[in-house]
Formats: structure tokens, sequence, C-alpha cells
């Protein structure tokens, strides 16, 4: 008589004690970035093999992404996609899910080669938890009514802030005032960041109209003018200067950090005193290595539309940095898409670095600003010229109103009086 074959259990199900647990195991050369770990495994809090199967489907698509990654494997998210899954499937049964093809296919392409946290936030918007911002950007655009120029700095405005805030649920108190000390950290006046507000509150109140949130939901952009301007004065009185020895132990960390959009963006802060977006979004059509300058046709003040002289030392990282670059910008950048604010990554991964460090918020990437304005005194520069370079308003009648700048001759051997010790003065 032959023997009742053993019953098999799922893919990626465990029964114990009769409750099912979801497990995948991980790949021996995956376990050191994953914790050591032999296999994930999650409770799924059931008796039931059915419903042990559908509550599975969504653990095992993040371990695989995980262990994806830590394979090195890395392709674009579908957050794209996602809005148009979460309208196809949120009115299907589970049953019905188990029977689609689309299902079955969205759970095959959402084991993709992408960090958790991103895969969670795909998963949790198919699923109607979370709601994508940026799809809603094209519509309130189109329901402005001010003029060009006025209509052109409020997009700019909200795409600044979709680079930080992608999901509606992000939007809190506490998100805002996160984002706008961030702001102010990296220079941003009083005006400019109420400005900026009131372009995010009009966006906001759009999500109102698009269905996304009740009419009577309070606006978390409105009545924070008072709280920007106690912020804006307690930071411009505990804001310095970084000295010389502190800017070189922040190059050696920053260095060890092994991050070279974030190095070379360091670099050229410490060399030139440009704000670090101007730095971000610098294109590689504005850089004129023959005559080692570069242009910057947009500032956040007219004085800072200007072209800034290469020093001889950074010279040599201009030239491998326009040699390298894989697209019309000098610096790479990790901002996702076209409303990403290029510098943000990097603001924030230089905050967490000079965190490290024990420095505090006084101590900020736009300090650089004053260090180098400090340098260019100290080396007997006159203050007309130091204010072409760095971007500072003349406030003389003659130089400021009449004349047409200073010639970049003059700025290239002003800006060659400054200098720091070894190593950093050598970035060949």
């Amino acid at each position: 008589m032959s023997k009742t074959p053993k019953k098999r259990n799922p893919l990626h199900l465990e029964q114990r004690n009769g409750l099912w647990f979801a497990v995948l195991n991980i790949p021996k050369e995956c376990r050191p970035k994953l914790g050591n770990k032999v296999k994930f495994i999650k409770s799924l809090e059931t008796h039931n093999q059915r419903e042990a199967v559908n509550n599975s489907y969504k653990f095992i698509a993040q371990w695989k992404s995980e262990i994806a990654f830590a394979k090195g494997s890395f392709t674009k998210p579908l957050l794209e996609r996602a809005s148009e899954l979460k309208k196809r499937f949120e009115d299907k049964t589970e049953d019905e899910l188990l029977r689609d093809p689309e299902w079955n296919n969205y759970l095959k392409t959402s084991t993709l080669f992408i960090p958790s946290k991103e895969i969670t936030e795909f998963h949790a918007e198919v699923a109607g938890a979370l709601t994508r911002l940026a799809p809603h950007r094209d519509g309130w655009v189109a329901s402005l009514k001010q003029k060009a120029k006025t209509k052109d700095q409020m997009i700019r405005d909200v795409d600044r802030f979709l680079g930080v805030c992608k999901m509606l649920e992000d939007i809190t108190a506490k998100t805002i005032k996160k984002w706008t000390d961030e702001l102010i950290g990296l220079g941003a006046t009083q005006s400019s960041i109420n400005r900026i507000l009131i372009s995010c509150k009009s966006f906001y109140k759009y999500l109102k109209v698009a269905g996304e949130l009740a009419h009577n939901a309070e606006n978390p952009f409105t009545g924070l003018a008072e709280v920007v301007r106690e912020t804006v004065k307690k930071s411009k009185k505990s804001r310095s200067n970084w000295t010389v020895e502190e800017a070189l132990k922040l190059y050696e960390e920053v260095k060890a950090t092994k991050h070279p959009a974030m190095l070379s963006l360091f670099i050229i802060g410490a060399y030139t005193g440009c704000r670090i977006n101007e730095i971000a979004e610098m294109k590689k059509e504005d850089v004129n290595l023959k005559e080692k300058f570069f242009y910057l046709p947009k500032s956040k003040t007219k004085d800072g539309v200007r072209e800034v002289p290469i020093h001889n030392a950074i010279l040599p990282l201009f030239k491998r940095l326009y040699a390298e670059t894989k697209d019309e910008y000098i610096i790479a950048s990790t901002a996702e898409n076209q409303y990403g604010n290029r510098s943000a990554p990097l603001s924030q991964r230089f905050g967490r670095i000079k965190s490290s460090l024990g420095y505090g918020e006084g101590l900020v990437f736009h300090s650089f600003r004053g260090t180098v304005a400090t340098l260019l005194e100290n080396a007997g520069v006159d203050e007309t010229v130091a204010a072409h370079i760095v971007g500072h308003k003349i406030k003389t009648m003659t130089y400021g109103l009449y004349s047409s700048g200073t010639r970049m001759s003059i700025k290239l051997k002003a800006i060659n009086k400054i200098s720091y010790p070894a190593p950093f003065n050598q970035f060949a």
C-alpha cells in the first residue's frame, strides 16, 4: 500500500502551532546587508490558509525588493503607476483580485529592486493608504489665475516643496516646521519663506477642490508667519562662520563618507561662498573652463546673478566634473523627478555630517558665504570685488547703481588670494 504524500505548504508559508507565517530565505551573500538574518519571517496572525495567502503578498513583495536591493540591483520605482493601479483595483474583492491577471502581474512587478521605504509607499498608495501629491501638480498649475511672473514663482515654490514632501499624508505641522527650518539654514529670508508658504497654501487649497481633502480641513500652511519670523531672528543671532580649522575637519569627514557629489559640492562651496542650491543647479553650459569662471543665471537675489571665478585649486575638480557629468548638471543629485529640489538630498546629507561632528544650528552650509568673505577681507581684497564674487549687494551709489561690475581678471586674482591648508587644497 503506497504512502499518502505529505501535503506541502503554499510557497513562502509555514504553519506553526496552527498559525500561519510568511517566510522567505535570504541568500547567503545578502545576509550581511540585512542584519545577518537567515530568513525573513512574519506572523500572519491567522489559522486560515486562504487568508494567510492573501495577507502574505505584501510582505513577500517587500522582502524580495530588499534582497534585490542588497544584491546591488536597482531600477526606477513604479510610483508613477501607483495611482493607476489604485483606481483599477480599489473596487475588487479579494477573490476577484486573485483571479485578476493584472493584479498577479502587479505582484510580480512590485518586487522591484528598490529600497523598502519606497516599495512600502508604493504598496500603500495602491492600497489607498497614501495619496501622492505629484499627480495633482499640473491641475493646480492650470487653476492659477495670477500674472505670468507671479505664477512662475509660485510653481517654483511648490515644486521645491514637492521635492521634499511626496505624499499628502506627510503634510503636517511638524513636517512643514522642519522644512522651513531647513530653508532658514540654507539662508532663506523671512520674506522668501512667507512667499513660499503662500504658494504651498494655494496648492493645499487646490487639493480640497480635487476631492483629496475635506472642504473644512485646516490648512497647515496658515498662520506660520510669526513662527518663521522668530526662527529667522533666532537663526541670525546664532549663525556664525566656519573657521579654516573647522572646514578642514569637515572636509575629512565628508571625504570619509565616499559620496562624490557631496564632496564636490562641499569643496566648491568652501572655495566660492556660493549657496548650496546655486551649486546643485549649476549647468554644464554655464561653466567656462577656458576663462575659469561659471555663471549663475538664477539666484534668490538680483545681486546673486553673477559670474563666479574658479580658484586654481579647484579647477582640476571642475574639469573632471565637466567631463564626467551624465546630464546637464555639474553636480549629481538623487532628487527623484522634475519636481525635485536638487539641493535637498545634499543639504540633508550635509546636515547629518556636520551634526555628527557636534556642530549645532549656528553652523550650516550657508556659513561658508561668511567664511569666504572673511578670507577675502583678511587677504586684503577690496570689499566691492568681494561682494561681486559672493553675490552681495553693493550699497554705494557709484558702484552699486552705475557700475557694470568687476572684471573677471580682477575677481580671479582676488579669489586666488584665499587658501586652505593641505590636504584641503589638492583636488586633482
